[in-house]
């Protein structure tokens, strides 16, 4: 898990090299690591969790994920009204 931190957030700082192939490849390997994290951490909390918390635990992983995801997209679109640039 650390390591895929550790190369999200490399990923990210490439990111801010102006080459426009190696961005598209840049939010390619973001997008499978992002993926690989949401994949991994419910299944080690479900190792952690008790056996009568299960469907509680992963429930909760599930809708926080969603809720993240929510906000982050109301976040951008508040700051684009606020900015009034709306060109992405």
């Amino acid at each position: 898990m650390i390591l895929i931190n550790v190369v999200s957030i490399v990923l990210c700082i490439l990111s801010l090299y102006p080459n426009s192939k190696l961005l598209l490849l840049i939010r390619f390997l973001q997008g499978a690591f992002s993926s690989f994290a949401n994949s991994i951490v419910p299944m080690i909390i479900r190792e952690n969790s008790p056996a009568e918390m299960l469907t509680l635990t992963g429930a909760c992983t599930n809708f926080f994920m969603t809720f993240g995801i929510f906000f982050s997209y109301l976040f951008g679109f508040i700051l684009a009204v606020i900015t009034g640039d709306f060109t992405g």
